[in-house]
């Protein structure tokens, strides 16, 4: 009976001393699964980091791009042209023309530039007055003899011709970077003379610009752009009924057109001049017409009652109206001119 008792006894104590395997899961399933979160949560850091990484490098890498300055419009190069005034662009044609003296390489010692601008051109097919209204003239003293020694008169001339005439070129580009030398500057002289004898010129240009092909316009009051329409189909109507032949179109250019119309600057006058390139079959008598047509002319000027208290408002009392006739030898300069009074 002991025997037995005491082999109860041993059996009971070793089943309390091993653990239950559903126990064993239970209490080992937290530990996993932290370990399963520890583990998620190692693996996310680093995404996150990698993604922050991503971020900084291609910052780096590719940089956000620099706003690049908007090219002004037509309509905006139109209102700073139109505001400038003569020295202006004188002052603006200087400076390009002194960057292009700097980087040549010629021993260039003295050079001006004087700007002319004709704010009462006309286009000549319309009645518009022309943007493209100013003429620049330039001078420059430069020694070419380090060049030139030793060459024969022919040879001499030959090199300063070679030196000189691509400068042309190269100065009209250096004007016309300017929008005030691409859109305004019509004619460009340049002439080149010795800086040791200025009495001596190496060379001459003269350049023409082509029209831009761009449409801006001369800011015109109402008044005086009526009064420009008189002028303009007065030329117009003078041309059909003296004119209307073949032979005396050039091209599209009527024979008779107004040539420049507005208010002169200097001497306060409302200014009108009509060209007739070519006379017809009796220039004597045409020679003799023109007092009459200026009256016709000035009588429907006179006419437009509101345009002239406008221009009497401006202190501008006068009108005159020239005809340009290069084919009358009677007259030198070779205009008809003719003025009036505003009433």
């Amino acid at each position: 009976m002991k025997t037995l008792f005491l082999v109860l006894l041993s059996l009971i104590l070793l089943s309390g001393c091993q653990p239950s395997q559903g126990a064993g899961e239970t209490a080992n399933a937290p530990s996993e699964t932290s370990s399963e979160a520890d583990l998620t949560q190692t693996k996310t850091v680093p995404e996150q980091t990698e993604a922050g990484l991503e971020q900084t490098e291609g910052s780096i890498a590719q940089p956000e791009p620099t706003a690049q300055p908007q090219e002004p419009s037509y309509e905006e190069i139109q209102t700073e042209l139109n505001q400038m005034t003569e020295t202006d662009f004188e002052h603006a044609l200087t400076e390009a023309l002194a960057g292009w003296v700097q980087q040549s390489e010629l021993p260039i010692s003295d050079y001006s530039l004087k700007a002319d601008l004709d704010e009462l051109l006309m286009k000549e097919t319309a009645n518009e007055r022309e943007f493209m209204n100013l003429a620049a003239s330039i001078t420059i003293f430069l020694d070419l003899s380090p060049l030139t020694e030793g060459l024969s008169i022919e040879d001499k001339i030959a090199k300063e011709k070679e030196i000189i005439e691509p400068l042309d070129t190269e100065i009209s580009m250096a004007l016309r970077n300017t929008n005030c030398g691409k859109y305004k500057l019509r004619e460009l002289t340049t002439d080149f003379f010795d800086s040791q004898n200025p009495d001596y010129k190496y060379d001459s240009s003269h350049m023409s610009q082509a029209l831009t092909g761009v449409s801006l316009a001369i800011d015109l009051p109402e008044e005086e752009y009526r009064l420009q329409t008189i002028a303009y189909q007065f030329a117009a109507d003078f041309n059909e009924a003296e004119f209307s032949d073949e032979i005396y179109q050039i091209g599209s250019i009527p024979n008779v057109t107004l040539r420049r119309f507005g208010i002169l600057p200097d001497s306060k006058e409302l200014f009108a001049e009509i060209s007739i390139f070519s006379a017809n079959a009796d220039p004597d008598s045409l020679s003799a017409s023109l007092k009459g047509r200026a009256d016709a002319l000035y009588s429907e000027i006179s006419g437009e009652e509101d345009a002239v208290l406008c221009l009497k408002e401006q202190g501008i009392s006068s009108v005159t109206i020239s005809f340009y006739t290069p084919w009358d030898r009677t007259v030198n300069p070779p205009y008809h001119t003719f003025s009036y009074q505003i009433q």
